[in-house]
């Protein structure tokens, strides 16, 4: 559906004013704030969506705006509610004679986004670009991007895992000698000692018994001796005490002579015995010596610990061989996931320049990154002249929809006016465009000039 004619009555400072779409290029020339731009907004607002609160020319109270088409119309009108405010009714797009369900949903789907709004790619962040550029020109990455992604983190975490290796040594060790059997030497050496052991305590053990024995035979016939002395020593004294009382007891001398006689007897019988004497202690200090002696195991103790030794550091050899593998084979990761990287990564750029050359707009451009360029500059640097300039060429590559173009202030683009003629023919539209300034005194044939001046067209 080719848009045909557009009429405006009320709109902001426009009275009541047809514009038919009857050549490529019709052009609205003027000094600013006029009107010029109000007749391009005008056909922005019959499609819908949100529209200035001074819509409606002063001093009215209804506002309509009715785009023709060949095949139908849309007509939206706009009133002063009782509260004073501006309000819209709904749009209306009647096609082939019949009205369209949910108008504005129909009407967007044959919209270019340029013609409801000139500054729609200058409007974008520069984010909200990227994703536009993205997805109108397929210039998605995101699948090598995460592959990228993902191949990088796994070699960082790789590299982070090589740290911990640090310098491996891999020098030739020896393995150790046999262990057990230096352990089965030693143990014959102490079970020998324990046996010599062993055999000193018995012998030693029976000495001091019978040295024992002796001391406790001798002590009972020293106490024999003892109690036979003690006795002997009180009947002296007994033969000295009557000896000398004999003369005293002169009379009693029968009595005294028989018991001289009895005790005289009994000495005789009893004589003073000697005190046998304890033999001295048999020597036992080379047997104590004997036990106090360690086994001397210092060789194999030597040899032992020398083989432990050796075992250690042929353990960590083989621990450090083990891990020379391991880090080598982390490195191969390495350098297999910066390959990858490579390649991912010549195939993210393949895949940009294939998108800059498909978009068919000269000086576009994508960066290994995917942020788009245009004339050499990046997304955020792009002056208004080079978005104006831009979005021109953007908003040829939609569909016809309406078959109607808005330029505004198309002086600012440097285009001559046969080069939008060349493009409305090529597009099969009908581009509207404004310019500040006066009328140029030759027109071509396939462009139509009009003057506006306070809304109204001369």
């Amino acid at each position: 559906m080719k848009a045909q004619c557009l009429l405006v009555k009320n709109i902001g400072i426009i009275h009541d004013t047809q514009i038919q779409f009857n050549k490529p290029l019709l052009v609205l020339y003027g000094e600013i704030q006029q009107g010029k731009t109000t007749y391009l907004n005008a056909i922005r607002w019959v499609f819908g969506g949100a529209f200035p609160t001074d819509i409606i020319r002063k001093g009215e109270t209804e506002a309509s705006i009715t785009l023709f088409l060949d095949g139908g119309t849309i007509h939206r009108s706009f009133y002063v509610a009782r509260d004073g405010s501006t309000k819209s009714r709904p749009v209306i797009f009647e096609r082939d004679g019949a009205p369209v369900r949910d108008a504005v949903a129909e009407i967007k789907k044959l919209l270019n986004p340029f013609l409801l709004n000139q500054d729609y790619l200058k409007e974008m962040t520069e984010l909200e670009r990227k994703k536009y550029f993205v997805s109108q020109f397929g210039a998605n990455t995101s699948d090598l991007d995460t592959q990228i992604a993902s191949a990088e983190a796994l070699a960082a975490a790789t590299r982070s895992e090589l740290k911990g290796y640090g310098d491996i040594d891999t020098k030739p060790v020896e393995p150790p000698a046999d262990l057990e059997a230096l352990k089965k030497v030693r143990q014959g050496k102490l079970d020998e000692h324990d046996r010599n052991i062993s055999s000193v305590r018995g012998e030693l053990a029976i000495l001091r018994e019978g040295y024992a024995a002796t001391v406790r035979k001798i002590g009972m016939a020293n106490s024999t001796v003892t109690q036979n002395n003690s006795q002997v020593s009180e009947a002296q004294a007994k033969l000295r005490r009557f000896q000398e009382n004999e003369i005293e007891y002169e009379r009693q001398l029968a009595v005294a002579r028989d018991g001289v006689e009895s005790y005289q007897m009994w000495l005789n019988e009893h004589p003073r015995l000697e005190f046998t004497l304890v033999p001295p202690a048999p020597d036992l200090s080379v047997l104590e010596k004997a036990l106090a002696l360690q086994a001397n195991t210092t060789t194999e103790d030597t040899a032992i610990s020398m083989v432990e030794a050796q075992r250690v550091r042929y353990e960590q050899h083989q621990k450090n061989l083990t891990r020379q593998k391991e880090r080598d084979a982390k490195e191969d990761v390495i350098r297999e996931l910066e390959r990858a990287t490579r390649e991912l990564r010549n195939k993210r750029i393949a895949r940009l320049k294939e998108c800059s050359e498909a978009s068919g707009i000269e000086g576009l451009s994508f960066d290994e990154a995917g942020n788009f360029s245009y004339e050499g500059c990046q997304a955020g640097m792009l002056s208004t002249s080079q978005l104006m300039t831009l979005s021109n060429k953007l908003s040829s590559l939609y569909p016809a929809g309406f078959g109607i173009d808005l330029i505004d202030r198309a002086e600012s683009l440097g285009k001559s006016i046969f080069g939008f003629v060349e493009r409305a023919k090529r597009e099969n539209k009908t581009i509207l465009a404004t310019v500040v300034g006066e009328r140029p005194a030759e027109v071509p044939a396939e462009v139509g000039v009009f003057v506006v001046e306070q809304g109204r067209i001369k």
